[in-house]
């Protein structure tokens, strides 16, 4: 759909120093930053610039209070490893990635977790907006899906009903 702002991925590894990390929606990074000064305000204007924060994610089980706020804040949905995240596996899925410090290695692979978490997902929904020959709706199709968790044909449904009716003469 033409004027819909695109997905995001977000990192956030709060603390001292925060960081961030934002993805595209599919798994690219467009930035990475961090600083003693960063407050959740700011990181929800510099998200906003970008695009639409979907899914923010955390590489601890216990969601931090920044992560929920933002979450609440933007409408995003959390991304919540299992456990977490040990050095190794931080540092493998960062790999190949100038992570300036650790806070921003640590919010990079929260990003990058989130991402995995969702993949399959969002390549499922791609794969029937293809079959339908509706791709253009991905983005708002998979905002929809991950948001509200219909399905994907729900979500085609209601951006189609609420799209206006041209009509041929």
């Amino acid at each position: 759909m033409t004027g819909y702002r695109k997905q995001l991925i977000i990192g956030i590894d709060p603390g001292t120093t925060t960081a961030y990390a934002i993805l595209s929606i599919d798994g690219q990074l467009i930035t990475l930053k961090s600083s003693k000064q960063l407050k959740l305000d700011s990181i929800v204007r510099e998200t906003h610039q970008e695009g639409i924060p979907l899914i923010v994610g955390t590489d601890r089980r216990k969601c931090p209070e920044m992560v929920s706020k933002f979450a609440a804040k933007t409408g995003a949905t959390k991304a919540i490893p299992d456990y977490d995240l040990s050095g190794i596996e931080k540092n493998a899925v960062t790999k190949g990635f100038d992570a300036k410090n650790a806070h921003q290695k640590d919010a990079l692979a929260a990003a990058f977790i989130a991402y995995k978490q969702y993949e399959a997902l969002l390549k499922r929904i791609d794969k029937a907006l293809i079959k339908e020959g509706k791709q253009e709706l991905s983005e708002e199709v998979k905002s929809i899906v991950i948001t509200k968790k219909i399905s994907i044909k729900k979500a085609v449904n209601m951006i189609e009903e609420s799209l206006p009716l041209v009509r041929s003469y």
